[in-house]
């Protein structure tokens, strides 16, 4: 494990040299905005301190209730998975901590990523999970994982998805709009609200 970890370790330099995308915007003199520049989607990055705690509480119950305890990985819910595939036949997914996510998005590869792959990637993960949360404070694990994630209509990160969905900041979100976009960061394109709008 510890030549595995060595190897991989250097690896985790791609969370502090990523290039990832942010929003280019125009503002006048007055500090009107007056249009915005995107490709891929919309993203501003914010740090911890400037998003709604409420938004933090419903991301960490919903996405990885261990995060302030675990060390990168949970592994009782790896072995709940496990068991849960093997009852079903299938693989039922799931037991990946918010720092494993962190790893996905930011660390591996798109090839790494490949459902062929999920074998690999997993050991990959959990190491480099691990070792992440050597390095790393909670606070500075949540911070990468909120401005990395999408949770639809080219809302990247937790501001720019404040923005679209409520036209708030992260910091101003309240316990209802925490509530749906903890959730939505799941499967944006399954419960996107916009896709439910009665129209009245």
């Amino acid at each position: 494990y510890t030549d595995l970890a060595d190897s991989l370790a250097p690896r985790l330099a791609a969370i502090e040299n990523r290039d990832s995308f942010e929003t280019t915007r125009l503002y006048d003199r007055n500090g009107r905005l007056l249009y915005e520049f995107f490709d891929a989607g919309k993203r501003t990055r914010v740090p911890i301190d400037q998003i709604s705690t409420n938004l933090i509480s419903a991301t960490v119950a919903i996405e990885d209730s261990t995060f302030f305890e675990n060390r990168g990985v949970d592994y009782l819910g790896i072995a709940r998975t496990l068991w849960t595939s093997l009852q079903a036949g299938e693989e039922t997914g799931g037991a990946s901590t918010i720092t494993q996510q962190v790893i996905k998005n930011i660390v591996l590869s798109d090839e790494e990523r490949l459902y062929e792959n999920r074998y690999q990637r997993k050991i990959t993960e959990i190491i480099l999970a691990q070792e992440l949360s050597e390095r790393y404070e909670k606070p500075e694990i949540l911070e990468l994982y909120l401005n990395e994630i999408y949770y639809g209509n080219l809302a990247y990160g937790i501001e720019a998805a404040a923005n679209v969905y409520f036209d708030v900041s992260a910091n101003n979100l309240d316990l209802p709009q925490s509530a749906l976009l903890a959730g939505l960061a799941q499967l944006p394109s399954v419960y996107d609200p916009i896709n439910y709008l009665d129209g009245g």
